[in-house]
């Protein structure tokens, strides 16, 4: 699921930069020289100091401009359900003519970080990455994105936000009963004839009304699932538990799609229509994902 869907830049933002402990010693040897070349008047110690202070910002400069004026053309995260390891895409451009050394991003909302290892000059690049899901379903919000870097001499770190409005759905877990609701099922038109029962077979299906007349076990047999329309009620649902009851559902709604049954789900609040496809499951696994009573 893409959330972002328009191209951000960072070009013109505020940069944030502080020395690591590696440019603290380095401003610690300025001051040093600093003190030293007062005690003793040497303007060759003084110099010493101002060439470290120089570098010192250079240092700053460069860093910075590692982070400077990229752009996010997309981000791109598969939804999954809660507690899930979930995968995305970024694509990250460098617009400028310069090379661009290590820096990472980070999408704080989820505190997933990954780092890209080099832009050459107008270099767009897609880079994957994977971060855990939140333990609860529904809609979160994806409010700001970090670019941050100590490259290339490792002397400071420099970083950068952008701020994106935007959401991210989480879906249900999904655990329950695996087989799909048969009994909510039209199965007038799915029913094709009668077998023995073996043993493993599940209840639902034997036909008691043969089994009363004859005392004999017999097993109701329909067309294959791809000719069925299922559909899914929340009101026959014998589970009272709110979650239990919404991951029961949501486990359908996956079997269904992965078998290309045409499915329909009824819910507080929204009835779905009985369709199929990619498409027609994210929706329904939305509405599952946002329902609350």
């Amino acid at each position: 699921m893409k959330f972002v869907t328009s191209k951000f830049s960072w070009r013109n933002r505020t940069i944030y930069a502080i020395p690591n402990r590696y440019g603290g010693a380095l401003f610690g040897m300025f001051i040093v020289f600093i003190m030293a070349g007062a005690a003793y008047s040497n303007n060759l110690i003084f110099m010493m100091g101002f060439i470290i202070l120089s570098f010192a910002f250079t240092s700053i400069l460069q860093t910075a401009r590692t982070i400077r004026n990229l752009e996010i053309l997309s981000v791109n995260i598969s939804s999954l359900s809660v507690g899930k390891i979930s995968t995305g895409q970024i694509v990250i451009q460098n617009p400028t003519k310069y090379y661009k050394p290590k820096f990472e991003i980070e999408l704080k909302e989820f505190k997933a970080k990954f780092s890209v290892p080099e832009l050459q000059p107008h270099e767009t690049r897609s880079i994957s990455f994977s971060f855990q899901l939140p333990k609860q379903r529904g809609l979160y919000n994806v409010k700001t994105i970090r670019a941050s870097t100590i490259s290339p001499y490792g002397l400071f770190k420099a970083w950068m936000y952008i701020k994106v409005q935007d959401v991210f759905i989480v879906y249900p877990s999904m655990y329950g009963r695996s087989e799909l609701p048969l009994a909510m099922d039209n199965l007038g038109e799915g029913f094709s004839g009668h077998r023995q029962y073996v043993s493993g077979d599940t209840y639902s299906r034997i036909d008691w009304k043969i089994y009363a007349r004859t005392r004999n076990i017999f097993i109701k047999e329909f067309k294959d699932s791809s000719t069925k329309k299922v559909v899914i009620d929340w009101d026959k649902l014998k589970i009272s538990n709110l979650e239990d009851r919404i991951s029961q559902i949501a486990l359908w709604v996956d079997k269904a799609c992965q078998l290309h049954v045409e499915f329909g789900i009824k819910i507080p609040g929204y009835q779905s229509p009985i369709q199929t496809g990619l498409q027609h499951y994210h929706e329904c696994m939305k509405e599952l994902s946002v329902l609350k009573l």
